[in-house]
């Protein structure tokens, strides 16, 4: 077929194409497709197949425009895709210009390219590692923390409440024009004595109480609180103090240790801990260093990413987020509804994380296939020795397990793993000035 096309656009892995076909082209396929209805066509006062051309155009003429229209795009898409080497990621959407039997056929196609990247540096290349030093006093802080989940809570007999005390009481709240509020009121309900874990009113007014005891607090909300119910109004809460229990924090000594685990003595507790915030402390670092080396290529590349390829990862991502909020209790849907969530803010940051997120994979997919790193059966066979470790299962029977998709996904893991490898053995690495650990792992906090 003799066609012209023209490319409109390319930009953002997106190309516009004009597409045009002569009219003759329009009016031969025309006649070619009416005659195949011609062929089979049933019309009253004429055999099957015999009735005159004119005719059964004149009766299947929707249908065949139809039919002449699908056909000619198709064929024509396709030679203007080959003519300009043109390689489609998705389906294109049609926009016809002109069609008619006496006129030249003219429709825009826009499609989505294959994701594109062109690498900039990614070798030879100075990047700084952070380095930290544990205290005694990191360790005693942290064995603080553990002493303080192993605290006991003894019940106060006729006693008044006193700082970190933890009050057990029954809260009915009330709006100013004095109507029960169910959705704030509870039994129960625990306040631990402690400003950084309750507001100051409710503080101020359990303090210095005992069991028995009838507390009325107001409470007045900002105008910008979150609870838009709540939202600048006071609301008053009549507190029955139930019970008061006392926190006794267990002594720090051997039997403790034995208490917290498998520890001869506190001395070996105190190692464990210091192990323990080293390995946190070297996978954070070793995790920014990557994020470094990542950030710095993706920086320096250019990408084409197709705009529904960044929309599906970011769904992806919205949906994992949902899913590890409602293990934890939690509805994505009634955060945004009561303003605990910006949904604009929201949506906008999955959007952002997608588009670096796929930005990693491409650049590390062509860093492998340029410097030719490639998952090998025995990385695999590694790799799922190691799984099955952690599974306690043996090989051959997780084996059993892993469908194909499995499988391509481990090897995509290991090919990954051995190409921040090699970026990190291909760069200068540079340890940085000695910090704090707490100052480390604030730093590591920092967006």
């Amino acid at each position: 077929m003799n066609i012209s096309s023209n490319v409109l656009k390319n930009e953002n892995a997106t190309v516009v194409l004009e597409i045009g076909v002569a009219k003759e082209e329009v009016q031969n396929k025309l006649n070619d497709i009416a005659q195949n209805y011609q062929r089979n066509a049933v019309i009253p006062g004429f055999r099957k197949g015999k009735a005159p051309l004119p005719i059964v155009k004149n009766k299947y003429i929707v249908s065949i425009k139809k039919d002449t229209l699908e056909d000619l795009i198709n064929t024509s898409y396709l030679q203007a895709l080959k003519d300009n080497n043109i390689t489609p990621y998705s389906l294109p959407k049609i926009d016809i210009i002109e069609f008619g039997e006496d006129k030249d056929f003219k429709f825009k196609a826009e499609v989505e390219l294959f994701p594109e990247v062109k690498l900039g540096k990614y070798k030879n290349q100075e990047f700084t590692k952070m380095a930290y030093k544990i205290s005694g006093k990191d360790i005693e802080k942290e064995l603080a923390k553990v002493q303080e989940n192993m605290a006991d809570f003894v019940l106060k007999e006729n006693k008044k409440s006193v700082e970190n005390d933890v009050v057990t009481a029954d809260v009915v709240a009330y709006d100013e024009e004095g109507n029960k509020l169910d959705k704030y009121s509870a039994e129960n309900h625990k306040f631990e004595l402690n400003k950084k874990a309750i507001y100051e009113e409710f503080y101020k007014g359990l303090l210095g109480k005992k069991a028995g005891d009838k507390v009325e607090i107001v409470k007045e909300y900002r105008k910008d609180y979150h609870d838009k119910e709540l939202a600048g109004k006071k609301i008053k809460f009549e507190i029955t103090i139930k019970e008061i229990r006392e926190k006794k924090l267990p002594e720090l000594n051997d039997d403790f240790a034995k208490d917290v685990g498998d520890y001869k003595n506190l001395g070996e507790l105190k190692e464990a801990i210091e192990r323990q915030l080293k390995d946190i402390a070297d996978r954070h670092i070793e995790t920014k260093l990557e994020d470094d080396i990542l950030g710095y290529i993706i920086e320096n590349s250019e990408f084409k990413i197709p705009e529904s390829l960044i929309q599906a990862e970011t769904e992806r991502i919205r949906k994992d987020i949902e899913s590890d909020m409602q293990r934890q209790g939690q509805n994505l849907k009634e955060l945004i509804e009561k303003n605990l969530i910006n949904e604009e803010e929201f949506n906008k940051n999955n959007r952002e994380n997608a588009i670096r997120s796929l930005k990693v994979y491409l650049a590390l997919l062509e860093i492998a296939k340029q410097e030719k790193i490639e998952a090998t059966d025995e990385d695999l066979e590694e790799e799922i020795n190691n799984l099955a470790k952690q599974y306690q299962q043996k090989p051959e029977r997780l084996k059993e397990f892993l469908k194909e998709e499995d499988i391509n996904n481990l090897k995509a893991t290991i090919r990954n793993k051995k190409t921040l490898k090699f970026l990190k053995e291909n760069n200068t690495i540079k340890e940085g000035k000695a910090l704090k650990y707490e100052d480390l792992i604030k730093k590591l906090s920092e967006k």
